[in-house]
């Protein structure tokens, strides 16, 4: 891969990471839009699995790190020179920022939406406690009837 594009990888993921985002217009043009179609697609497809897919991902990532480092320690002990090594580095942490960011555009955005309490409105104060018993006992008297 060109060293420009990990480079904008790298920084499109940092930039990702750490810039604060509008939990209002995360709220609004993802958790709400673009999640709950995901999520419509993606369930369905890991059901069918009888295993957890995202520990398949896991295993299979975490090979592909072990690959890469063994290659550039090869390369590095073949050249002589830490360039093979580091270009293994740098491809391993591309690879990392790749998977970062399909993350927030999948469900990660999900972690920076509003607070529940701050989206749930209550129109009325709690039930005190005598309104809770009222309505336990209309509860269980509408069930014995």
């Amino acid at each position: 891969m060109r060293p420009w594009i990990q480079a904008a990888v790298l920084a499109g993921a940092a930039l990702a990471g750490l810039a604060p985002l509008d939990r209002v217009a995360i709220e609004r043009h993802f958790s709400t839009t673009v999640y709950p179609q995901v999520q419509q697609v993606l369930t369905p497809l890991s059901n069918r699995v009888p295993f957890a897919l995202f520990d398949l991902l896991t295993l299979g990532g975490a090979a592909a790190v072990v690959i890469a480092v063994v290659r550039g320690v090869r390369g590095m002990r073949r050249e002589r020179r830490a360039r093979p090594l580091l270009r293994a580095l740098a491809g391993v942490a591309t690879g990392a920022a790749v998977v970062y960011l399909l993350f927030l555009c999948i469900s990660g955005l999900n972690h920076r939406r509003v607070p529940r309490q701050e989206r749930l409105v209550m129109a009325h104060a709690p039930p005190d406690a005598e309104a809770v018993l009222a309505l336990g006992l209309e509860a269980a008297r509408r069930m014995n009837t």
